[in-house]
């Protein structure tokens, strides 16, 4: 009690100081935009408060991880083998109903009954350039801003190694580029999933514990664990890591967290969870960790096994030097091609409101559920408070701040979907609502999986 008392004396200090910098920053950025709509700048300020609602109701519990070292007390679940049944059966059903729909939506606007040509759409997103990583390796040299002509390919630099390699690694025993890119898709999606309610498990029983992992697999953009995308892979390994540091198994969290760097360039905030895990498993009272050598070489020790979880990302900076001799042609190429950089997340906001009321007809889809998918989910963690674990809530923070900080948002559901504290949130909130919420979600997840289906992966 002492301590958290020490602890809540920093509450109103660190949350000043947030909310001075986020401020500042908004104010600045209204300055340096040319064109500024009221509609943006209200939209901006809304994302803005929610944020900063999120750091004031979490601040203590975030202090709190230097504390009595609780987190090494945590009770371990046994699963039984008709409960992992029933995983199993709502983890495949899940992969199942979504990629149908998807193929029935696109076989009827193609008026094409052959189910083989309906899975084909998915090579005119993203899927196509993990492909071509696979059966060929990144390109080698410098195409500067000339790369389109030469060909497509060049761009497949912009595109993290670790899926491809997946697909490549399974090529060896089913040489068809198309079947390993779904099977390196949904054998990690059904490994994610184990996981997920593994994690889940250490918290919760065993029906709260399902109806969380049924929750997640309808969040909007489940679609994206069903197609030959990187998404399940990253969450596999992600989820991996926070689950294996949970149970202080660091060597392993460490060498998922450093998988999960080389997967998507967002892995290395699993970085976050991992050390405020790491904290939280330790007595500070009197800075023991420090004061007592036992306790200092585990913290030490384990602390080393974090370490490596930036080198996933360090290789493919590396990659990017040897190939085009600077380790961000990367970041050159998407901010010349798809207009992308970094940004603040409250102007990532307005201007994805500020694209939608200019046209539309046209961006309606993309706009319109990035707006919905990210305000959702600032609400959802800023009215879960307390009842969300600290080390979730700091990593939404850096989370939502580098996924919609995208100057250029190209899919809100795609990258918040993969954040499963959000459905931990859904349940937190929906007490005495849940078959409102199931059919709202299962009604959203059909009509992102529609829209994608649809439009070639648009949203």
């Amino acid at each position: 009690m002492e301590q958290e008392a020490s602890h809540r004396r920093w509450r109103i200090p660190v949350f000043c100081f947030a909310a001075v910098v986020l401020a500042g920053a908004y104010l600045l950025s209204l300055f340096q935009t040319d064109h500024v709509t009221v509609a943006g700048a209200v939209v901006g300020a809304a994302g803005t408060a929610l944020f900063l609602t999120i750091i004031w109701r979490h601040t203590q519990s975030w202090l709190n991880c230097f504390g009595k070292g609780t987190a090494s007390l945590e009770i371990r679940q046994t699963i039984s083998r008709e409960e992992w049944k029933h995983v199993l059966l709502l983890i495949v059903a899940s992969l199942l109903i979504h990629l149908v729909f998807s193929m029935l939506i696109r076989m009827m606007l193609d008026k094409d009954i052959n189910p083989i040509h309906a899975l084909r759409i998915y090579p005119i997103t993203d899927s196509i350039h993990y492909a071509e990583i696979a059966q060929y390796g990144y390109r080698a040299g410098n195409q500067g801003y000339d790369v389109l002509a030469q060909g497509d390919r060049a761009l497949d630099l912009v595109f993290f190694p670790a899926y491809p390699a997946l697909i490549r690694f399974m090529m060896v025993l089913i040489p068809d580029v198309m079947i390993c890119g779904y099977l390196a898709a949904w054998i990690p999606w059904v490994g994610a999933g184990c996981m997920l309610y593994k994690l889940f498990r250490l918290d919760l029983e065993q029906s709260r514990a399902i109806h969380v992992l049924l929750i997640f697999c309808m969040l909007p953009g489940a679609i994206f664990y069903s197609v030959p995308m990187s998404e399940s892979l990253f969450l596999l390994l992600t989820v991996s890591g926070i689950y294996f540091a949970r149970v202080q198994k660091w060597h392993l969290a460490g060498m998922c967290g450093m998988l999960s760097a080389a997967a998507r360039s967002a892995g290395v905030l699993v970085i976050v969870p991992l050390v405020a895990e790491l904290a939280m498993q330790f007595d500070w009272s009197g800075f023991r960790p420090f004061r007592d050598p036992q306790e200092r070489k585990r913290l030490i020790v384990n602390a080393l096994w974090i370490l490596p979880v930036p080198l996933g990302i360090l290789y493919y900076l590396l990659l990017n030097l040897m190939l085009t001799g600077s380790m961000f042609t990367f970041m050159e190429y998407q901010k010349y091609y798809w207009g992308q950089g970094m940004t603040w997340f409250f102007s990532g906001l307005a201007d994805q409101l500020n694209q939608l009321l200019h046209d539309p007809e046209g961006m309606a889809v993309r706009q319109g559920w990035n707006l919905i998918v990210g305000f959702a989910s600032l609400t959802l963690m800023a009215f879960s408070a307390k009842k969300m674990r600290a080390s979730y809530t700091l990593w939404f923070i850096l989370y939502f701040a580098f996924s919609y900080g995208a100057s250029r948002l190209l899919s809100g559901p795609r990258y918040m979907t993969v954040f499963f504290p959000l459905a931990i949130a859904i349940v937190q909130l929906s007490e005495g609502k849940k078959e409102i919420v199931f059919a709202a979600l299962l009604l959203g997840a059909m009509v992102c999986t529609g829209c994608f289906a649809a439009q070639s992966g648009i949203c």
